[in-house]
């Protein structure tokens, strides 16, 4: 196997990144370890890997990677080395716990919000390192308050955190009225005009993309709707900034695609998907993320196997979460297949009361065709 020249990686090997990070001016040697490269190539067994400048610049076996001179080398026989991890969807303005959704299940008897808030703030600390800890080198936030600007700062002057991309505030068809608060995590616009100010005030701060929330209601005017959110695109766009949005109706979907969102965060949970929607997936490169494990952790919550329990949890459930989590799954059981781009991952969210991690990539995703008799 010959070496590898990396001139660019879009993440630094867990160990690699802690090592150059002691070391930016010199040149470290990594030897001996089992690393995987993340390319789908077998393992490199007893391999070495070259750090330098801050850069990873050779990969490969080590009886093949030449070591500069005065580098330091590092012994790493018997330990495994894999790419950082990169968890594209989480909201660290969420803490996963009981009391973060007030919106989804309304806690707030119990436990203010605004206390909810002060503690993930105090915690942020653990927070980053947990993510390295766990082999998490980047974490994608889509979309919090204004805060989040601060936060993704603090990220990068803090040693043990990943790298943080952020969303503002997101701009929705929708905004919950249990979330009062100074500083909004959703602010809905009322007309294409505001929108576009929305994502210009949020430009100011060079967010690294703009965070759409499509949830229509029994009677809502579709059309407005569309209007106004495809606006707060087109602004995004006109400077270069993507946009992902939630939109979990096959049709909001659709039309989010159609208007230039480049990412669709959460799986398609009315109905089953169509050939319509494959395609248009495909043939735009659209990022599509499942995020079935945050409904799985809403679905266990209020099915447990203690029955009790999940008689008390059902009351503050919404039902529609358990059916919509059926639907998402029964899209992994399609009849044919295409390649699109997705992301597999766990959520930072209300009770979900899981490690956060994301595996994506391309592969393969079976095309289910809803029957139309």
């Amino acid at each position: 196997m010959s070496t590898w020249k990396i001139s660019c990686v879009p993440a630094f090997l867990v160990l690699a990144s802690a090592l150059a990070a002691q070391q930016p001016a010199g040149v470290t040697a990594i030897q001996g370890a089992t690393i995987i490269t993340g390319t789908g190539l077998p393992a490199i067994r007893n391999g070495a890997i070259v750090i330098q400048g801050g850069r990873i610049t050779a990969i490969g076996p080590r009886a093949e990677v030449r070591v500069p001179s005065g580098a330091q080398v590092v012994d790493a026989r018997g330990k495994w080395i894999i790419p950082g991890l990169i968890d594209a969807h989480v909201h660290i303005g969420q803490s996963g716990g009981l009391y973060t959704r007030p919106d989804m299940i309304d806690l707030r008897k119990w436990r203010p919000y605004d206390q909810e808030l002060a503690w993930i703030k105090q915690r942020l600390p653990f927070t980053f390192e947990h993510y390295v800890l766990s082999g998490i080198t980047g974490v994608v936030d889509c979309g919090g308050p204004m805060w989040n600007f601060e936060m993704r700062d603090i990220a990068a002057a803090t040693k043990n955190a990943p790298r943080v991309a952020i969303a503002g505030p997101l701009i929705s068809t929708d905004a919950p009225a249990t979330l009062p608060t100074n500083d909004p995590d959703v602010i809905k616009p009322s007309s294409p005009a505001e929108a576009r100010d929305l994502v210009r005030r949020q430009l100011d701060r060079k967010p690294d993309l703009i965070k759409i929330l499509f949830i229509r209601h029994p009677g809502d005017n579709f059309q407005q709707q569309l209007q106004i959110m495809s606006a707060a695109i087109q602004e995004s766009k006109a400077r270069n900034v993507r946009v992902a949005a939630h939109a979990t109706e096959l049709e909001t979907a659709k039309a989010m695609v159609r208007a230039g969102a480049d990412i669709l965060v959460h799986s398609v949970e009315d109905r089953l998907v169509d050939t319509e929607f494959i395609d248009l997936v495909k043939n735009r490169d659209i990022l599509y993320m499942t995020t079935l494990f945050v409904e799985d952790g809403y679905r266990h919550l209020a099915i447990p196997k203690s029955s009790q329990p999940g008689r008390i949890w059902r009351r503050f459930l919404p039902t529609k979460f358990l059916a919509a989590f059926h639907v998402c799954l029964r899209h992994r059981d399609a009849r044919s297949h295409t390649t699109i781009s997705c992301c597999w991952k766990v959520r930072a969210c209300v009770l979900s009361g899981r490690p956060m991690q994301e595996t994506s990539g391309r592969f393969t995703v079976r095309r289910f065709i809803e029957n139309s008799n």
